[in-house]
């Protein structure tokens, strides 16, 4: 019994070992991990990331407006009455501050960074991302919560690929500033020749996503 419960102590010594050394061969050399910093991998270069925030905001942006036009569809169908805009217009500097800046880098540092980055250290991608961009989303309330689910998981995945989750951060204030600007109303998304834009705006989301993974490959930074 002694024997065998020596080798298996000695088994799984082996393994944490062999795993130690993965990691320290796979990180980036002089890199500072923290708890905000991905446990393993490489950080993509600056200019590929930055590459990659623009096409992670192009993706946002367009699952953004396909997830509300859908939404707000299905609401219709059920005889709910959205009422509000789903954004506010405006270009005062509270709203700007708070909404455009303050709120997105406190979302990102704690869905993304501590949340996600947390998990994704024992666990895979997509059990990593889905409750932290579930929870995302709920928070949005029920017109934009798809929206912000699926945006949730975008900027997991721009954090995921690159690295740096000031990626993420970046791409989520413009989004917030652009929508502040834009006064978008739960009427104008209701049209009916917005089904369609939902659906070519669904491809450009598919599009951006490929591009993102095709332009950060070899760089990733939370491996599997």
């Amino acid at each position: 019994g002694r024997i065998i419960a020596g080798e298996a102590t000695g088994t799984v010594a082996s393994f944490f070992e062999e795993e130690s050394a993965m990691r320290n061969e796979q990180a980036e050399p002089g890199t500072k991990r923290s708890l905000l910093c991905p446990p393993r991998g490489r950080r993509c270069p600056w200019p590929r990331s930055l590459a990659a925030s623009v096409i992670g905001l192009i993706g946002v942006l367009a699952v953004n407006f396909a997830a509300l036009v859908l939404s707000l569809k299905v609401g219709a169908l059920l005889g709910l009455q959205p009422g509000m805009p789903v954004r506010r217009p405006g270009t005062g500097a509270l709203l700007l501050l708070t909404e455009g800046m303050v709120c997105p880098v406190i979302e990102e540092i704690l869905f993304r960074g501590l949340w996600f980055g947390g998990l994704r250290r024992r666990f895979g991608f997509w059990g990593s991302a889905l409750f932290p961009s579930l929870a995302f989303g709920l928070i949005h309330g029920p017109v934009t919560a798809m929206a912000a689910f699926l945006s949730g998981m975008l900027l997991c995945d721009l954090y995921e690929r690159t690295g740096r989750l000031i990626m993420p951060i970046v791409v989520h204030v413009a989004n917030n500033l652009l929508v502040i600007w834009l006064p978008v109303s739960s009427k104008g998304l209701t049209e009916p020749g917005m089904l369609p834009l939902a659906a070519l705006a669904l491809l450009v989301t598919a599009l951006a996503v490929y591009t993102l993974h095709h332009i950060t490959e070899g760089f990733y930074c939370l491996n599997d």
